[in-house]
């Protein structure tokens, strides 16, 4: 004998309201993403090294691509912002030279480049120096940072914050 089960309209009432459950609960958990505010920041590693016998200080500011761009829309002399376009990158580059201040030395601009979401910018400093003052992208957006990772030989890492907390970006907290 076949078994038959008979449903009512309630049934599928509750059906379609559990239906109509999972599906805003799914939509709130794709959506929480889109509700999260990334806070503009650049962070930057010192590697105190040496080249050919005398000390140098090798740095590496990193940018997130939707800051970089934001940063070359805002300079007069670019226009359109691509960061494909190497003469851009070259303003990047500058931009950062403009808003960093070193213990010492000579700052040499070696490059930029684009790496997947990230912008990088190189500079060699001889000696081995410390930052001073830092404030990339505070004319950008006033929730800025700048993350600087100081590496020493031996592995040894400090980590130093500039943000708008501290004047012009001229003081941070050391943390270790």
């Amino acid at each position: 004998m076949k078994t038959m089960r008979l449903t009512t309209t309630a049934d599928h009432r509750g059906e379609a309201g559990l239906r109509l459950l999972l599906i805003s609960v799914l939509t709130l958990l794709l959506a929480v993403p889109a509700w999260a505010h990334r806070q503009p920041e650049v962070v930057g590693t010192l590697l105190h090294d040496t080249e050919n016998g005398a000390p140098v200080t090798k740095v590496t500011w990193r940018f997130h691509a939707h800051d970089a761009m934001g940063v070359l829309e805002a300079l007069p002399e670019v226009g359109v912002p691509n960061l494909d376009d190497e003469s851009q990158l070259i303003e990047l580059a500058g931009y950062v030279a403009s808003w960093v201040d070193y213990s010492g030395g000579e700052v040499l601009t070696l490059g930029a480049e684009v790496e997947g979401n990230y912008a990088y910018v190189y500079q060699l400093i001889p000696g081995h120096v410390t930052v001073t003052k830092a404030g990339i992208l505070s004319d950008y957006d006033p929730a800025w940072s700048n993350l600087i990772n100081i590496e020493e030989p031996g592995g040894k890492i400090h980590s130093v914050t500039f943000t708008a907390d501290y004047p012009q970006g001229t003081a941070a907290a050391l943390v270790h």
